[in-house]
């Protein structure tokens, strides 16, 4: 794990104490004890590799929080999650599918007392019409142009199982009612199954379709999205309990939620700013950059009852092919408190209509 200091927070950090932790975008204060004055608080935000800093700090949006951000980035979602659960981090960000996969390895069970972090915001597809980013994609030598049992039956079809991609091909299997003997199963992470697929060397991917860019463009078929086949496994913030459960920390996440609906609105409203970041970051091409951009806009949404039952679909079908080794209760990793502050957010943005201006400015 490695931890910066986000660059948005320039010059003195000493805000004051958190005996007046204020969030004034939502009309409310902390009120700390004694002890608090004489310390900043502090929020560690998880990542995996660089995936939210270089946005969040090119946007601007924390740089007057009344708080300080530190990134802890992770290789991957496992160690991310695992920090998240020991409370080394307050905030991470990561698929829902991660979070699943970690409760039905728990031992012992968690339980509505031990359950180590909630779901508090999820990051659903901003058009899942046209920009779906999780698709299932056959190369241009195999010859497949749609998704049915008969054309996949014995296709060497790749995947990383544990990884988002491993449960849209589940879903795809369990909605043409095949299971992985039907077909090649071939394990690859994303960027070998991206070359792979790109060579003709798999016939089928599924998964986030910026990894296939370069595939797609050279004459690899989008056959399906992920909302043909179930419910995807987008990613969102997820807070660690004990964090949940500190007043001041509990604040200042409020104020975190409510700053990235306003971060997202930012991403979709400012393509210039957005792609020089993933230019600079990810060392993409510009063409790339708008490729990825275009669909990797979201719509923040609060956790209610349909959020709950995707996670809980999910985790039947993983069960029911064996990926995850006994059933959970999805329901105890979600915590809708930051409902209101989401739904304010999204109207003092003007989410929706910024939105729907930017899918059609393309």
């Amino acid at each position: 794990m490695k931890i910066l200091e986000t660059a948005t927070h320039s010059g003195d950090f000493r805000f004051g104490s958190v005996l007046a932790l204020g969030v004034t975008a939502l009309g409310m204060a902390v009120v700390a004890g004694p002890a608090a004055q004489a310390q900043q608080l502090t929020l560690v935000v998880g990542q995996n590799g660089t995936e939210l800093q270089p946005g969040w700090d090119a946007s601007g949006i924390w740089k007057d929080a009344p708080y300080k951000i530190e990134f802890a980035t992770f290789p991957n979602a496992v160690e991310n999650a695992t920090a998240l659960a020991a409370g080394r981090v307050d905030v991470s960000y990561f698929a829902q599918f991660t979070a699943i996969q970690a409760q039905a390895a728990a031992n012992p069970d968690w339980t509505k007392e031990t359950v180590p972090y909630k779901s508090i915001v999820v990051a659903a597809t901003a058009d899942t019409v046209n920009h779906e980013r999780f698709v299932t994609v056959a190369s241009k030598a195999s010859g497949i142009t749609e998704l049915t049992a008969d054309a996949v039956r014995g296709k060497r079809w790749a995947s990383s199982p544990g990884a988002t991609n491993f449960l849209l091909y589940l879903q795809s299997l369990k909605h043409l009612g095949l299971t992985p003997k039907d077909v090649v199963p071939v394990t690859l992470n994303n960027e070998a199954g991206a070359l792979a697929l790109l060579h003709g060397e798999v016939d089928l991917v599924s998964g986030a379709i910026d990894s296939y860019a370069t595939a797609v463009a050279g004459g690899a078929r989008v056959i399906a999205k992920s909302g043909d086949v179930g419910p995807g496994s987008p990613g969102g913030l997820i807070a660690n309990s004990g964090s949940l459960a500190d007043p001041a920390k509990d604040a200042a996440i409020r104020d975190l939620v409510h700053r990235y609906v306003e971060y997202q609105n930012w991403y979709n409203t400012h393509p210039k700013e957005a792609k020089e970041a993933l230019v600079k970051v990810r060392k993409l091409t510009p063409q790339n950059a708008d490729f990825i951009w275009s669909y990797t806009r979201v719509l923040p949404q609060p956790i209610d009852e349909a959020r709950i039952d995707e996670a809980r679909s999910i985790a039947a079908v993983t069960y029911d092919f064996g990926a995850i080794g006994k059933q959970v209760d999805t329901s105890l990793a979600y915590d809708n408190r930051y409902t209101d502050t989401i739904t304010d957010a999204l109207k003092a943005t003007k989410f929706e209509d910024n939105l729907k201006q930017s899918l059609a400015s393309e």
